[in-house]
């Protein structure tokens, strides 16, 4: 019976070394995106992406349904859809910030990704690709990490 006890923590401890590590600040990201009230998280995305740009991706006709979310008017999302698609913006919006100045992420939510197949994180968000949107945010994130740590490289001529 010790040697399966043995042998079944052998196997978790396996299993946990081949999950890759989360960096902290995502994990953070994370647990605040699922914390924050509505008010707060739709005014800190219209307050980056624009009221029209929270707008799409809430699937929501027009900036007036941002606005009341915004002032706290609305306390609620009807659709989990929707509330699905705006925690998750905010989640990617703060793995951004914490390596990436405003305009950057703004930009990075307009821009046409390579990893989305040439979409607009905006567009991908809108249409519930979210799994692919926050692994398009990883890894761009992932990728300003490297060029970070790495330094400047010098070339020489040849």
């Amino acid at each position: 019976m010790a040697k399966k006890k043995k042998k079944a923590k052998q196997q978790a401890e396996h299993a946990d070394a081949a999950r890759p590590q989360i960096p902290e600040e995502w994990q953070q990201a994370h647990r605040q995106a699922m914390s924050v009230p509505l008010a707060e998280l739709v005014g800190s995305l219209s307050g980056l992406l624009t009221r029209r740009m929270t707008a799409r991706i809430a699937g929501v006709k027009d900036g007036k349904t941002i606005t009341r979310w915004a002032t706290g008017e609305v306390t609620d999302v009807r659709d989990f859809e929707v509330e699905q698609r705006l925690r998750t913006s905010y989640e990617i919006a703060q793995i951004l910030r914490a390596s990436e100045p405003d305009p950057t992420v703004r930009a990075w939510f307009l821009g046409l990704n390579p990893h989305l197949h040439d979409v607009s994180p905006v567009e991908a968000l809108a249409s519930g690709q979210l799994k692919e949107a926050i692994s398009a945010a990883r890894a761009f994130g992932e990728t300003n990490a490297a060029l970070l740590t790495s330094g400047p490289t010098i070339q020489t001529p040849s």
